[in-house]
């Protein structure tokens, strides 16, 4: 079905549309939570091959709907204050501006928000429960030992704790789930390390002594590029005394995915045509790429934390001693850093599922994005709308195999009888992994080195993963990025998320 908050739009793109499915396809990381096809990212053979099951799942999951930031909640009330002064009339596609209110807060999980989280956790009930656990809805979720109930983890943010409890909810039924797992809330302030937070863990990242406010000028930097006309436009229908400037309308474009999901519509989703979404999009593909994947100094060292938290999972170890933003308090012990769970679920932000996806050396999403391409060149692979849009998730799946090269043959199992086609997991002595970007599988022959390289259907044999990642530490370099005493040089910056002065 299709909302409609305006006229249609057209096969050009240049007038104006209130068509929702479409316009929420830009709305970067602001999006709603859309799955991805299964062979969105290029994998061609999607289903998993005969004699293989899934038997491991580890969630790292980005915080659901959320109001506005205080960042952007401030720019917000500065343009529309601005709007204010004035005493003449709104028009046109404007003359609702003449009684409109912002009615927004900040920073808290949205109602909308809470339904999106309970609704993932139902989808992964479904899609992992009955085969990780063989069982009906509320059995046992214990782990081998029978000692240790599932842990959930998150950090202390409000809106991420919210979005952990609500998944929780969601898989475990509401009902009498505390019962049923663990919920550990590792602290998110500046100066601890966070895997969840990381952002917090990394000192000149914070400080902005490693150049980061330069990701935040590239988020203005292209506005000009798709809006100078859009400023013509709609000061057609404004006071003649209001000077409108690109960055005005930026922030009134953000109003509309903002006001969106708190409200269900917006007057401010009927302002713009599809190009220009299109560059809302790239704008915000350019400020994330640049802030906190392979384009920012500090992209890798964000990452590594919760990678080196997935390595050590997979190979049934504790992290005792922490170079990164791993906190050993918890991750050194098996109380708190339980193994041989059926599953994991982190629950973070967006830049942390960047930053995982950078240290992870997945190629696949490497390729500067240059803030003066317009139109944006469609054929590029970095969306943010795809990647991180609201409750976006990674899924990584270990995957036992009775045959040691077990071929795509693109059949998708039926759950509930899995072990009809073939799975044994007495003989399942072959271990891959596979992972899903919101249900699309990733291309994990794109890891840097060609450890994975040879399949089609997105496997890459546990040894050969492991293997991959050898040199994750020392490509992030943690110690000197986060820490070290320097002056920023961004010659010296090779646009590989990671810095060496």
């Amino acid at each position: 079905m299709r909302f409609f908050l305006g006229s249609t739009s057209t096969s050009s793109g240049d007038e104006v549309t209130g068509d929702i499915e479409l316009i929420s396809q830009y709305w970067a990381n602001l999006r709603p939570y859309a799955d991805n096809p299964d062979d969105y990212f290029g994998v061609t053979d999607t289903g998993l091959p005969d004699g293989c099951q899934i038997e491991q799942a580890f969630v790292l999951h980005r915080h659901a709907a959320r109001y506005p930031s205080r960042t952007d909640l401030l720019e917000i009330d500065i343009v529309t204050a601005k709007l204010r002064n004035t005493n003449g009339t709104y028009t046109g596609l404007m003359s609702f501006f003449n009684t409109w209110t912002n009615q927004l807060g900040s920073e808290l999980l949205l109602p909308e928000g809470t339904r999106m989280a309970y609704q993932s956790g139902v989808d992964f009930w479904k899609k992992y429960g009955l085969i990780l656990y063989n069982d009906r809805p509320g059995q046992n979720y214990y782990n081998a030992t029978g000692q240790i109930m599932p842990q959930v983890r998150c950090n202390t943010i409000q809106r991420v704790t919210d979005t952990a409890v609500a998944w929780a909810d969601g898989f475990f039924t509401l009902y009498n789930q505390t019962d049923k797992y663990t919920l550990l809330k590792i602290p998110a302030v500046p100066g601890l390390n966070n895997t969840l937070a990381s952002f917090y863990s990394c000192k000149n990242f914070l400080n902005g002594a490693l150049g980061t406010a330069g990701a935040s000028n590239a988020l203005y930097y292209p506005i000009g590029n798709y809006l100078s006309n859009t400023v013509i436009r709609l000061s057609q229908y404004m006071p003649s005394d209001i000077n409108l400037t690109a960055f005005d309308v930026f922030a009134l474009q953000s109003l509309c995915p903002y006001e969106y999901s708190v409200f269900g519509s917006s007057a401010f989703c009927s302002l713009f045509t599809i190009n220009e979404w299109r560059g809302y999009r790239y704008t915000y593909d350019i400020f994330i790429y640049n802030g906190y994947s392979f384009g920012s100094p500090a992209g890798r060292a964000l990452g590594l934390g919760v990678l080196q938290e997935l390595l050590a999972r997979l190979q049934n170890e504790t992290i005792p001693l922490s170079n990164s933003s791993v906190n050993t308090t918890f991750d050194g012990n098996t109380d708190s850093f339980p193994l041989g769970q059926k599953f994991y679920a982190d629950f973070t932000h967006d830049f942390m599922i960047m930053g995982f996806l950078t240290a992870m050396s997945l190629d696949y999403f490497r390729g500067e994005l240059s803030p003066n391409a317009y139109p944006p060149p469609e054929d590029r692979h970095f969306k943010t709308t795809n990647i991180v849009p609201y409750a976006a998730r990674i899924i990584t799946e270990k995957i036992g195999c009775n045959s040691a090269n077990p071929t795509a043959n693109n059949f998708i199992r039926t759950q509930y009888t899995a072990t009809q086609y073939g799975y044994s997991a007495q003989n399942a002595t072959n271990k891959f992994i596979r992972m899903r970007l919101n249900s699309g599988i990733l291309p994990l022959d794109t890891i840097r080195g060609g450890f994975c390289a040879g399949r089609t259907d997105g496997l890459c044999p546990l040894e050969n993963f492991l293997a991959s990642q050898a040199n994750a530490t020392a490509e992030a370099n943690y110690g000197e990025v986060c820490f070290g005493n320097f002056t920023y040089n961004a010659s010296l910056f090779n646009d590989d998320g990671n810095y060496f002065p």
